[in-house]
């Protein structure tokens, strides 16, 4: 019998983009490291969670780092990192 075997690259579980400014984590406890300014600059709610101000260009009022992440409830790590991929090329 013959068996055959599937090349594939695992996914790595954390997203680590260079320069980021912020770590989110997910339910599952996979981290990523984004720049918070995509989120800041294009949503109100984000705005208000990250810098405690309705408009964008405002320092986020918290350092969220590895250690102390921002986290995200309700939300899979696989679908945010296929929103992130509107920001980034993680392909």
């Amino acid at each position: 019998m013959q068996t055959t075997s599937e090349s594939f690259t695992p996914i790595p579980k954390d997203l680590i983009i260079r320069g980021a400014n912020i770590v989110f984590m997910t339910d599952d406890g996979s981290k990523f490291h984004v720049h918070a300014y995509f989120f800041t600059r294009e949503s109100v709610y984000w705005q208000q969670k990250l810098t405690g101000h309705n408009e964008p260009h405002h320092p986020l009022s918290k350092r969220y780092t590895p250690n102390d992440p921002y986290i995200i409830q309700d939300v899979d790590s696989r679908d945010l990192r296929k929103f992130l991929r509107v920001f980034y090329n993680t392909r």
